[in-house]
């Protein structure tokens, strides 16, 4: 408890500041009881004093958190006047898909298993990777310039599509967590970042 009032302390001293909060339903769970039983009357003194600290902060402390389960944060927390406004990070389109690619191939061009001229054709390598997140994406990049370095190829389109295709990616292998969390980003009418 001493700890988040130095902390919140702290914050308001060096403001204006910005408060990142990490995995925010981490540090709450047990407030309400449903992690196993009862609730833990100190984690719910300090989720109080918190909640009261965000509502009458007089200091320019803005407070960002992310969270992994939006299902698991509190009502509380929810209101406007604690965080005005809740994102949902969703999968990438193509387009974003198509730009993820590129920054991952354009770290590695000076290496020598990508040829100067390589064109790589990243429309077709998005519409390939329906469901990839950027560290699917990411994967398969490294993966394709390993599987190349081993094979004494070059990188290409073909050869990161052949990788894809063996890629299990988040949407399969999370696919009742993310159909679970898209249910509650609908139902809590989360705006999309």
């Amino acid at each position: 408890e001493n700890r988040l009032k130095d902390a919140l302390s702290l914050a308001e001293t060096v403001s204006p500041c910005v408060l990142w909060i990490d995995e925010i339903e981490k540090a709450l769970s047990g407030v309400d009881g449903k992690s196993g039983g009862k609730s833990d009357p100190v984690l719910t003194r300090m989720f109080g004093n918190f909640l009261f600290w965000m509502q009458e902060k007089t200091t320019p402390v803005y407070v960002i958190a992310t969270a992994n389960n939006a299902d698991s944060l509190p009502p509380e927390l929810k209101r406007k006047g604690r965080f005005d406004e809740i994102f949902c990070v969703n999968l990438p389109n193509t387009k974003e898909r198509e730009s993820i690619f590129e920054v991952h191939i354009k770290k590695h061009e000076n290496k020598n298993c990508i040829n100067k001229g390589e064109k790589f054709d990243y429309n077709k390598l998005a519409k390939e990777t329906p469901g990839f997140n950027g560290a699917d994406i990411e994967s398969v990049v490294n993966q394709t310039i390993e599987n190349c370095f081993l094979e004494g190829k070059q990188i290409s389109t073909d050869e990161l599509i052949k990788t894809a295709k063996k890629t299990l990616s988040i949407t399969k292998s999370c696919k009742k967590q993310i159909d679970e969390m898209r249910k509650v980003f609908a139902e809590s009418s989360f705006r999309d970042a």
